[in-house]
């Protein structure tokens, strides 16, 4: 059995075994027995192209779904700290969303959250100065 570190190669000629060092790039090693060179590559854990666009899939869904909860704890009285983390987790969500979609060639969605990314700050903070106005009212 291989140490944490190290990878079991095998000669394609003659069939010997030998422990080595796991590199971290293509290397070449010259079998003892049979003088024959094996190629060893890193071993890396690739993701194949379904699982890729799986995760891109779902990853979205579950950062608009964390932002639309936010969205609708939003509308109990909050500190004003509260609102601006939402504008930063909306615009983060809505421009992570769109670069999913430009990969997976959605381009009216494209659009539709870079929209939302980039005018969602400035309809907050109106929303925000119009009620801060409205609640903290200056004395006479």
């Amino acid at each position: 059995m291989p140490k944490n570190n190290t990878t079991i190669v095998k000669c394609k000629s003659c069939g010997q075994k030998y422990e080595i060092e796991t590199p971290q790039k293509e290397k070449r090693y010259r079998c003892k027995k049979c003088n024959e060179i094996i190629l060893v590559k890193p071993y890396i854990i690739e993701l194949t192209e379904d699982d890729q666009v799986k995760t891109m899939k779902i990853l979205p869904k579950v950062l608009r779904l964390i932002s639309v909860i936010l969205l609708f704890w939003a509308l109990a009285r909050h500190p004003y700290v509260y609102y601006q983390i939402l504008r930063f987790v909306i615009c983060g969500t809505a421009l992570y969303t769109a670069f999913i979609a430009m990969h997976l060639k959605k381009q009216f969605w494209i659009w539709l959250f870079c929209v939302i990314a980039g005018g969602w700050p400035v309809y907050v903070t109106k929303l925000i100065k119009y009620r801060v106005a409205r609640v903290f009212r200056p004395c006479r």
